[in-house]
């Protein structure tokens, strides 16, 4: 129990099968991600116009089907410019 409680998301995750979610920043996609050792690094770039935010799984498939870790990313899209703001304004 003290285990699974002391540890950061990330290793809880990768070593014992937990989840993680990740909010990536509004108006990024990610590229790619991967571990090293106990860090979760991740690839983002810059959204597109016409692109969606999407929700991503990136899923550990362990040989022997236990404890399998789960990383959610979750894009947003970018807020939009309000051209109304600045009106009136001088």
């Amino acid at each position: 129990m003290f285990i699974a409680t002391g540890c950061t998301a990330n290793e809880r995750a990768r070593n014992f099968g937990g989840t993680q979610t990740i909010d990536l920043p509004a108006g990024k996609k990610l590229v790619n991600a991967t571990w090293k050792e106990t860090n979760l690094w991740y690839l983002l770039r810059p959204m597109q116009n016409g692109e969606s935010p999407d929700t991503l799984n990136f899923i550990e498939s362990s040989a022997y089907g236990m404890m399998n870790g789960a990383v959610i990313f979750i894009e947003h899209a970018a807020a939009a410019a309000n051209p109304g703001a600045t009106q009136g304004k001088k």
